[in-house]
């Protein structure tokens, strides 16, 4: 048996790491573009409750605020839409750093709802696998 029949397992393991992150970071993208979507859909609600509350006349603080937060949400949507992968990933690292209370408890919240959601998809499979 000769040694170049032999692949090189470091490099191997280098280029399949490689394609994996990379892969990992297309995928990131993509959901987070489409959840900086959902989000864009929330300002626009945002501004509509706004649009009403201008029509009823409605205190300027409270228009503002309500301003405000369309425009906060907005940024955050154009954010998810238009970062990459790579740069998600160190912006929630470097946040999760400067601020891991939050963090901690933001991945709580997060592993909650997910258990929430699997559980109701649960639910609703074995009612339709027992219809």
């Amino acid at each position: 048996m000769n040694d170049e029949s032999i692949p090189d397992v470091p490099d191997a393991i280098a280029k399949t790491r490689s394609i994996v992150q990379r892969l990992a970071s297309q995928q990131v993208k993509l959901r987070a573009a489409k959840l900086g979507d959902v989000v864009g859909d929330g300002a626009d609600t945002i501004r509509d409750i706004g649009a009403e509350l201008q029509k009823r006349r409605e205190s300027p603080a409270t228009q503002s605020l309500v301003d405000s937060l369309a425009k906060a949400t907005d940024d955050v949507a154009n954010y998810l839409r238009n970062t990459d992968g790579d740069m998600l990933f160190h912006d929630i690292q470097t946040y999760g750093r400067a601020q891991p209370a939050i963090a901690a408890a933001f991945a709580a919240l997060a592993g909650f709802a997910a258990a929430r959601v699997l559980k109701v998809t649960t639910i609703a499979g074995g009612r339709s696998a027992a219809s």
